[in-house]
């Protein structure tokens, strides 16, 4: 099953680093780092839509 994964910029930066856990529930992970706040939703819409078109067409 294909799986998305956005994750701000700054918690990796801070050694939290999202694609490892979820890689083992998917073979087709898709990782993104953005740079983006608390709440990416609100800050970039159109960026959180585009995933999740992308996502749904994988």
């Amino acid at each position: 099953m294909p799986v998305t994964v956005l994750q701000q910029d700054w918690g990796a930066a801070l050694g939290c680093h999202a694609q490892g856990p979820w890689s083992a529930w998917s073979d087709a992970l898709r990782h993104r780092t953005v740079s983006r706040a608390r709440f990416m939703a609100g800050e970039d819409s159109r960026l959180i839509a585009a995933e999740f078109r992308a996502l749904a067409d994988r």
